[in-house]
């Protein structure tokens, strides 16, 4: 296997079972009071290394605010939401293993 390489320019996935085994990785980008959605991390870790802008981490109704450059672990079977509550976007990467 080759080192696979990938420039970040808009929300997608950017690592899938095409060009890795182990790994599903992608790139968000949220305008202006945007989220993702809850969803669940089923039984993996989700990884969130946020590159540029501001927001937060929702858990159970709890919000926890998150500034680029920084790193979010989320637990497994943890139903979460990324919110961009600042006005420039916020640009993330994540990552959790491939099912």
């Amino acid at each position: 296997m080759s080192i696979y390489v990938k420039r970040l320019e808009k929300s997608e996935t950017v690592v899938s079972r095409a060009q890795s085994s182990q790994i599903h990785a992608g790139y968000v980008v949220l305008d202006p009071g945007e989220e993702v959605g809850e969803h669940a991390t089923e039984a993996e870790e989700e990884l969130i290394v946020v590159v540029e802008g501001e927001g937060e981490v929702v858990r159970a109704g709890s919000a926890q605010a998150i500034e680029a450059p920084c790193v979010v672990v989320v637990p497994p079977h943890t139903a979460h939401n990324v919110r961009n509550t600042s006005k420039a976007p916020l640009k993330y990467v994540y990552a959790l293993p491939t099912r």
